[in-house]
């Protein structure tokens, strides 16, 4: 509907951008733990990857993340149209990560962080709607399936193929 009245009405976007291939990815839809979830992807996606979040609010959030912050030419999907969000890219080196990690369980990931995208160069690793919200959560196939089964084992997610039916 909103493309529709876009066309119609000639509204120009700005949160248009790249993200992952969705052709190419898993779709999460069982999250059980944000947070394992977030450090799986962070210890399987290439060294200095960019970690691009729109919609931080928590000031000792954004306070850690601000001591990593990056730019970039890329220009990311942006998941909110109205009202603007913070948007804020993190450079992911063993540095920064371990920090990250440090505070993590402290945050609350089903609110603290609204969208986000992981990605390297022209290859996103992560594309996520809505605090990694289910069936919203995308991961690229550059990440196998057997490293997914093993997170799938340890119930912290279930997913399936973006090109199934259902």
């Amino acid at each position: 509907m909103w493309i529709f009245l876009k066309k119609i009405l000639n509204i120009k976007t700005n949160y248009e951008g790249k993200q992952i291939d969705f052709d190419n990815a898993w779709i999460i839809d069982k999250i059980n733990n944000r947070e394992n979830l977030l450090e799986f992807l962070f210890e399987n996606t290439p060294e200095k990857s960019v970690w691009s979040i729109e919609g931080v609010y928590n000031k000792d959030i954004l306070n850690l993340l601000s001591k990593f912050a990056h730019t970039d030419e890329t220009k990311v999907a942006l998941g909110t149209v109205w009202p603007k969000q913070i948007h804020i890219k993190i450079l992911l080196t063993n540095d920064s990560k371990f920090e990250i990690l440090k505070h993590i369980s402290n945050w609350d990931l089903s609110e603290d962080i609204v969208h986000q995208h992981i990605y390297k160069e022209d290859v996103f690793y992560l594309t996520s709607f809505d605090n990694l919200s289910e069936n919203c959560t995308w991961i690229s196939k550059n990440i196998t399936k057997k490293l997914l089964e093993n997170l799938k084992q340890e119930s912290i997610i279930d997913f399936y193929d973006s090109n199934e039916n259902r």
